[in-house]
């Protein structure tokens, strides 16, 4: 009897600690590179400095482990991210620009080393719907050189500023 007790103890000590071990994902949030900002519509191209920012985006995070890369359907997303998309043999996904919540509710649950490529003005919200402190009030309009890397973990988000 002392026997199985224990056993019953060992086992639902076993499976609460297993319980209590929090998922983390890393996501890596930036910004589309530098755009033309003389074109007159609302899907700009790059310029050379965004593509030259767009290589240096794949020399950072060829090694990192990226498993799926996120982009909205502008051309500068997609272009800023295209680099690193064919080193790594991926496919780009498509989000929703403001309505990103059911694609890093999939990020969280995936448990995936991920980039996703937004804008000036959804970045920061994205941080907050993760529980992170996002580290600026806003973005500036030409600024291109943050990236974001959040440790997302069941209850918050850590979030790390690299410059490049």
């Amino acid at each position: 009897m002392k026997y199985t007790l224990k056993l019953i103890l060992g086992i639902l000590i076993i499976s609460q600690s297993c319980e209590q071990k929090q998922t983390e994902t890393t996501l890596y949030l930036v910004r589309h590179a530098e755009k033309d900002t003389l074109f007159e519509g609302d899907n700009p191209p790059l310029i050379q400095a965004g593509y030259t920012r767009a290589e240096q985006l794949k020399e950072l995070l060829k090694n990192e482990g990226i498993e799926q890369i996120y982009s909205t359907k502008f051309t500068r997303n997609i272009n800023t991210v295209n680099p690193l998309l064919s080193t790594l043999n991926l496919d780009v996904k498509i989000y929703d620009y403001y309505g990103f919540h059911p694609t890093l509710d999939s990020i969280k649950a995936s448990t995936k080393t991920t980039l996703l490529c937004g804008h000036g003005d959804n970045l920061l919200p994205i941080i907050a719907h993760l529980k992170g402190q996002p580290p600026y009030e806003s973005l500036g309009h030409n600024e291109y050189d943050n990236l974001f890397k959040l440790t997302i973990l069941s209850d918050t988000s850590l979030v790390e500023v690299i410059k490049f």
